[in-house]
């Protein structure tokens, strides 16, 4: 009997393939998201391994404050449909735009966003609400909040989120929750995936730092309050504290550098015998903590479904923009200062507010906006508030002399545009050399240990929206406010566009060599030149890698940009030289190039 089993096992088998052997087609096997292996099998239409496609919420109330907020796809095998794969719509795009998964609330209201992928539907509802008010703490009333004289300016509250003295504690948060428990644990977070056996907190965070959607004091008293972030956490860090009573009750006196003072209060957690001052930042890995044990500030982090008190603080009105009256100043020596200011001037700022740099202080200085030359040279002079940048170039020439001034060795390949690469990253100093990391529109390198720190501002944001927000021209590359090559080098330098770096890939040959120890991409340029570009590394969600990845100016519609990456040896030991897409808040490296008309 088991014989004939075996041979009607085989017989079945032959057919099966017999009947399979009209055309080709390749089966791909998954583990974890990834291709394993692959078969080329004949035609078996009557076989389909659909992927399931839904979304983990099916509604979400979003504030009117011009913040977007990614719905959260869930694919099955992992990968094999992106965002960019699904065709979105909203129902009413009068309260709410939707960019490939990015949902854009544009007025109160309510609208449905659909997906629609080969027939299938997912849908998700939106509201779009004004932010709640409260009687707790009100803006118009500046007894509610301590200015302690911080370099940012911040306030902080007084009392912490929902009652109305300082000694009292209010209720416990978990991060990214908006609602108080008296539970807390690994299980009932509500932030875990849907099998309940890891955290997936991707929904409501941005580099760690959380979407204001998700922000407990945004969401209970308005725009204009949210949770500390990782910089007012280590600016309050710093300052002087005391362990002490307030009416009775235990906690942490934090004194300002001008002398007024906030207290925090201690309390016990639920299910804890330890008196401690425990309380959220909108950064996942930074809390204020003490306790009667560790009596001064520190801000160590916490698991983010731990139980946390909450400390509002106040943003001042929100400045969008800052532009200066001159992109280029033209100074001669022993001529008079120049003067720079804010157009249109903006009644929300003072001198006191804004911070003017020289990025050479031998070339020119400059203090209150007037800018004195000092020797002959190029420099760019900064204001900045806050996040928001806008600067000048200074050239400064002898009265005979004015041919402009190169700041940097640059090489000719013989490219068709005639453009002129640098033979150095920003801040190396060999061709070999790494030089500093940037994230996207941001001129200012980066600290690779504290990357988080280093601002994502234009992380989500549509092509339209950049263009509204004059960080990129109607060109679509980054205007001279945010290019990192022009603030640095000069105005005859830029971030190269990603057409640059395709003419660069189509009229070069490259090949791999090792220069100090340092592996190396060589592109031969058409004149016989030579361009070396080193695998300088990267920086993304807080994965290092080891390639080739240098940011182009040129944004891509579904909130990444365009990007040189060149690599000898990626985990499939394939060499890859491609212009690819990178999330804008990664940590890359910048090439500046030279065109020919600014040489």
């Amino acid at each position: 009997m088991k014989k004939y089993r075996r041979i009607l096992t085989v017989l079945l088998a032959f057919f099966a393939f017999a009947s399979m052997a009209k055309a080709q087609k390749t089966y791909y096997f998954y583990d974890e998201g990834r291709v394993i292996y692959q078969i080329p099998f004949a035609d078996v239409d009557s076989i389909t391994l659909d992927p399931i496609v839904e979304l983990a919420v099916d509604n979400i109330t979003l504030f009117n404050v011009n913040d977007s907020c990614r719905l959260d796809l869930k694919v099955e095998p992992e990968g094999v449909i992106g965002y960019s794969d699904i065709k979105w719509t909203s129902a009413d795009e009068n309260v709410a735009l939707i960019r490939n998964g990015y949902i854009i609330p544009k007025s109160e209201g309510e609208t449905v966003i659909n997906g629609t992928y080969e027939g299938r539907l997912v849908s998700c509802s939106v509201k779009v609400v004004k932010p709640i008010e409260t009687v707790n703490i009100v803006p118009e009333n500046p007894d509610q909040f301590v200015d302690l004289g911080l370099p940012s300016g911040t306030l902080w509250a007084k009392c912490n989120l929902g009652v109305s003295r300082p000694e009292e504690t209010g209720d416990f948060y978990a991060w990214g929750e908006l609602e108080p428990k008296k539970e807390f644990t690994f299980k009932n977070y509500k932030w875990l995936n849907k099998y309940g056996t890891e955290l997936d907190v991707s929904k409501i965070q941005n580099n760690n730092t959380l979407y204001p959607v998700f922000d407990v004091c945004t969401h209970k008293l308005g725009e204009e309050f949210g949770l500390p972030n990782f910089a007012q956490i280590n600016e309050l860090v710093k300052c002087t504290s005391r362990w002490d009573t307030l009416n009775g009750k235990n906690g942490l006196f934090v004194i300002g550098p001008n002398g007024n003072s906030i207290f925090l209060p201690a309390a016990y957690k639920p299910g804890e015998i330890i008196l401690e001052v425990d309380y959220l930042s909108s950064y996942a890995k930074k809390n204020l903590y003490a306790s009667e044990t560790r009596q001064t500030l520190c801000s160590p982090g916490n698991n983010v479904y731990d139980a946390c008190l909450v400390r509002p603080v106040y943003r001042k009105k929100e400045v969008k923009e800052i532009s200066l009256s001159k992109n280029k100043i033209e100074l001669c020596l022993g001529s008079s200062p120049a003067s720079l200011r804010l157009v249109p001037a903006n009644e929300h700022l003072g001198e006191s507010d804004l911070l003017w740099h020289s990025s050479n202080n031998e070339v020119a200085t400059v203090k209150d906006g007037i800018v004195t030359p000092v020797s002959t040279g190029h420099c760019v002079v900064a204001c900045s508030y806050q996040d928001l940048l806008s600067y000048c170039e200074v050239v400064v020439t002898d009265s005979k002399d004015t041919t402009p001034i190169i700041t940097h060795e640059y090489v000719d390949l013989g490219l068709p545009s005639g453009n002129l690469w640098a033979t150095t990253n920003i801040g190396a100093s060999t061709p070999e050399s790494f030089g500093d990391f940037f994230t996207w529109g941001n001129v200012t390198p980066c600290d690779e240990i504290a990357y988080h720190s280093c601002g994502n501002m234009w992380w989500g944001l549509s092509i339209d929206e950049l263009m509204d927000r004059n960080v990129i021209t109607p060109d679509t590359v980054l205007s001279h406010l945010y290019d990192a090559a022009k603030y640095n080098w000069g105005g005859e330098w830029s971030v190269p566009t990603k057409s640059d770096f395709v003419e660069l890939l189509d009229n070069c040959d490259v090949d791999y060599t090792s220069i100090n120890n340092t592996n190396v991409a060589r592109f031969i340029g058409p004149n016989g030149n030579e361009l070396i570009i080193p695998n300088a590394g990267l920086i993304q969600e807080s994965s290092i890698y080891k390639a080739g990845v240098y940011w182009s100016s040129t944004p891509c519609d579904d909130g990444n940009s365009f990007l040189l990456h060149t690599w000898d040896r990626n985990p499939y030991n394939e060499k890859v030289n491609d212009v690819l897409i990178g999330k804008r808040g990664s940590l890359f490296r910048i090439r500046p190039v030279m065109k020919p008309n600014n040489k």
